[in-house]
């Protein structure tokens, strides 16, 4: 359990970069970086395919359509959701939303493992689940707080992004579900790197096609480039290998070796990082009620590993 807990942090350490990288091209659409993210990240997953052969003649129809819709709806849907939910709602009510997913995820695999005899008693984890909940609390509630003071989004604008940012909540608490559940069945069978490959293959025909799209409808590929193409090429060339494929292969990796419900817990790192990765940018300090935040997520994350160590030895 151990080894799968270094994995899941591993994973939301890379994937905190990804609230960092579009500041950091601030200049360019979201639409487009997500686009080309997932076009690169595509491309290596499909020249990878041909070194795992023996893998893919393995794969029946059911698990290439698994692989599409992960691919497709868990990343490249998810990502755009995330980032006009950003754009229109801000980056802390999109971040709250994604603080949620942890709680969401738990309590629909333990439903599901509750009904084959499996669950944890719903008493064990309300303590663990309530202190997730005041840590995700602390952690947005300061810059929250600023944005509704500061934002000068009309109020149809703002809602639509909650709404963006809701239904992002929702493909997030299927797709670490539904990952899990396809590793957990080919243990032994399928490796978690050749399960990345498959995705990020199955994403590449919409990435590609939206990216040929919105270039040309955008003038073409110079003026997508924008005036800094090289900045643009190395921020979605990182996104695609580094935020995608290597990130995707370690929660890949957790996932075959956590219970589904804790597995889905550890995307709370996900929001940690990316705090601590915007004040490094910022060259600031959190303030304490985000520190305070930040403690109460790890304390709930371990009290909820303790809780599924001493279950899983008495299945």
């Amino acid at each position: 359990m151990l080894t799968g807990f270094i994995y899941g942090v591993a994973a939301c350490a890379l994937w905190g970069l990804v609230y960092m990288i579009p500041l950091w091209l601030a200049a360019y659409d979201p639409l487009l970086i997500a686009l080309a993210r997932y076009t690169i990240f595509g491309a290596l997953s499909t020249a990878l395919l041909f070194f795992n052969l023996r893998y893919v003649r393995q794969m029946t129809a059911g698990d290439w359509w698994s692989a599409i819709a992960l691919g497709v709806i868990g990343n490249l849907f998810f990502y755009w959701l995330l980032a006009s939910a950003v754009q229109l709602a801000g980056a802390p009510i999109a971040g709250a939303f994604t603080a949620v997913i942890p709680i969401s995820v738990a309590i629909v695999a333990n439903l599901s493992a509750a009904r084959v005899g499996h669950g944890v008693a719903w008493g064990k984890l309300v303590l663990p689940l309530s202190v997730v909940g005041a840590g995700m609390v602390c952690l947005n509630w300061t810059e929250f707080a600023y944005f509704l003071q500061t934002s000068s989004e009309p109020p149809s604008g703002f809602w639509l992004g909650v709404f963006y940012a809701f239904l992002s909540l929702l493909v997030w608490t299927w797709y670490p579900l539904s990952n899990a559940e396809w590793l957990i069945r080919h243990r032994g069978k399928m490796s978690p790197m050749f399960w990345t490959a498959a995705q990020g293959a199955g994403a590449l025909p919409a990435s590609l096609v939206g990216l040929i799209w919105y270039v040309w409808n955008d003038g073409g590929i110079m003026h997508a480039l924008g005036e800094t193409p090289e900045k643009f090429a190395a921020g979605v060339v990182f996104l695609g290998l580094v935020c995608s494929w290597l990130a995707i292969c370690f929660w890949n990796a957790m996932s075959q070796r956590l219970p589904r419900a804790l597995g889905g817990q550890m995307i709370i790192f996900e929001t940690i990082f990316a705090v601590i990765y915007a004040h490094i940018m910022r060259e600031q300090m959190p303030t304490a009620l985000m520190s305070i935040g930040m403690v109460l997520l790890l304390v709930g994350v371990f009290m909820s590993v303790r809780v599924f160590q001493h279950h899983s030895k008495n299945i």
